[in-house]
């Protein structure tokens, strides 16, 4: 199987040819010398996005409440990833594997671009500051990135 990047025009091609009858995903794959697992993503893609799903690089961002609702399709609900990226609009599998992974390791799932900026180098504090800035961290729940722009500190 190739490796090597498809065009967004190619794809086009070979889907419109599947779903015009002409083509089917397993001639695709002798004639294109291209794997059926990607020929399906392309046709879920093309399915959920239009074209704009063809092309490289197309990045999502996907609230928290959504990326819940789909691990727990998939842990709970037994639903195949499959159908969870097509009931979803889940660009990859590799994203939705992401987030179970983070999220059977108890980590939390970030929102994409609404995360934590780059660290600046913050005031100098003293001992008293540091400790009153740790409890107001406690006390709001661990929100570090606010507080550090409240106080005027680095993350």
């Amino acid at each position: 199987m190739s490796r090597n990047k498809v065009h967004y025009l190619k794809k086009l091609e070979i889907i419109s040819k599947i779903n015009n009858h002409d083509l089917t995903v397993k001639s695709a794959n002798y004639d294109y010398n291209l794997s059926v697992s990607s020929i399906k993503d392309w046709l879920r893609l093309y399915d959920s996005f239009g074209i704009s799903g063809l092309v490289l690089g197309t990045t999502i961002k996907y609230p928290n409440e959504l990326k819940m609702k789909a691990i727990e399709d998939v842990l709970v609900n037994h639903l195949s990833k499959a159908d969870v990226l097509k009931k979803y609009k889940i660009t990859q599998n590799s994203v939705l594997n992401h987030w179970i992974k983070r999220y059977n390791n108890d980590q939390t799932l970030k929102q994409r671009g609404s995360g934590v900026k780059k660290m600046n180098k913050g005031r100098i504090t003293t001992f008293n500051e540091r400790i009153a800035i740790v409890k107001a961290i406690v006390a709001s729940d661990y929100n570090y990135q606010a507080l550090a722009e409240q106080s005027g500190v680095s993350y």
